[in-house]
This record gives C-alpha cells, sequence and structure tokens, in this order.
C-alpha cells in the first residue's frame, strides 16, 4: 500500500514540478531583468550626478582663478598704478597665448598612409562577394579621408 502511494504522490509532484520549471523559469528571468534595469538605472543617475558635480566644481575652480586674478590685478595697482597693473596682467596673457600657439604650430600633423597592396593570406578561401564589398568599403573610406585634408 504503500509502494502505491508513494507512486500516487510522485505521480502528481512530478507534473506539478514539471508545469511550474518554466513558471519558475520565467520569473527568475523577470526577476533578474528588473534587477538589471534598477541597477542601469541606478548607474546612469549616479553617473549624472557625478557628471554635474564634476562641472559644478569645474565652474567654481573657474570663480577661483578669476578672483585670483582680479586679486593680483589689485595688488599691482597699488605697487604701480591701475593702468599698467592691467597692461601687465594682458602683457602675461598675451605671452601665454603665443607660446600656446608656438606650440601648436610645432606639432606636426600626423597623416596616416593606407596601402592598397595589401595581400590576402593564401590559406583563406575568399569569396568574390566579400572582396568586392572589402574594396568598396575600402575606397570609401579613402575618399572620405582624402576629402576632410583639403
Amino acid at each position: 500500500m504503500s509502494a502505491t502511494s508513494d507512486e500516487a504522490d510522485s505521480g502528481p509532484k512530478t507534473a506539478r514540478s514539471a508545469g511550474a520549471a518554466p513558471l519558475l523559469r520565467l520569473l527568475i528571468r523577470a526577476v533578474g531583468l528588473a534587477a538589471l534595469k534598477r541597477e542601469a538605472t541606478a548607474a546612469a543617475k549616479n553617473t549624472a550626478i557625478r557628471v554635474a558635480l564634476g562641472v559644478a566644481a569645474g565652474l567654481l575652480w573657474l570663480l577661483v582663478l578669476g578672483y585670483l586674478l582680479a586679486t593680483f590685478t589689485i595688488w599691482l595697482a597699488s605697487l604701480v598704478g591701475a593702468i599698467f597693473a592691467c597692461l601687465i596682467v594682458a602683457a602675461i596673457f598675451a605671452v601665454i597665448a603665443i607660446a600656446l600657439h608656438l606650440v601648436a604650430a610645432g606639432i606636426k600633423r600626423q597623416r596616416h598612409h593606407f596601402s592598397l597592396k595589401a595581400e590576402l593570406p593564401k590559406d583563406m578561401p575568399v569569396d568574390p562577394t566579400t572582396l568586392g564589398a572589402l574594396a568598396v568599403a575600402a575606397l570609401a573610406g579613402f575618399f572620405v579621408g582624402t576629402r576632410g585634408k583639403r
């Protein structure tokens, strides 16, 4: 009698568990997807907050530099007069600007030279349509690249 009751008990359990397995997988996927969405939203919010705080800190540093410049100008004006202090500060910034222009002019522009004589590996079978698509892509890249240098 116990064998029959075990068989009777095991029959409905397996039927229930077989029907519950796809439902459980679906539930786990839904919970996992919801958790993934929450994580992505939280990460985006954290990144946005960090960017906003970084921008605010950068603007505050610009204010600090502005006040330091004003303080330097006022101190210089007490030594040489207001007009000469402004001229000296302007000359300092002109020298910095000229130095930056000279550095920028000294940096050579790097041009990438492309070779169309590349060889394909011998052991790689090449489909003619693939080779044609590669040739069209290479020519399009070449023309787009040379157009920007005019």
